[in-house]
């Protein structure tokens, strides 16, 4: 179980610290006034002629599609150790 510790570390840092250079090398954070055209987050800045679908996918790269796949991820590790435990139990 201790030898897979490193997966868990390289998921939950990994991911955000990826998320987060990529955003930033892109220059996408900044201000966007939240409640106009729709808008979900306002750290996600628009640039300028950029369409709304070009906006709504940085705005889930850069929130909920990270988010989401954290979940997923978490929720298979998560049947993984359930597993890993009740094969250990049911062994002794």
């Amino acid at each position: 179980m201790e030898k897979l510790l490193w997966l868990v570390y390289v998921i939950c840092w990994g991911v955000p610290t990826i998320v987060m250079i990529v955003t930033l090398s892109e220059k996408r954070y900044g201000y966007n006034p939240c409640g106009e055209d729709g808008i979900w987050y306002c750290w996600v800045a628009p640039k300028l002629n950029e369409s709304k679908i070009d906006l709504m996918v940085w705005q889930l790269i850069a929130g909920k599609l990270w988010e989401l796949i954290s979940y997923i991820v978490v929720s298979i590790l998560y049947g993984f150790v359930k597993y890993q435990l009740f094969t250990h139990v049911s062994i002794l």
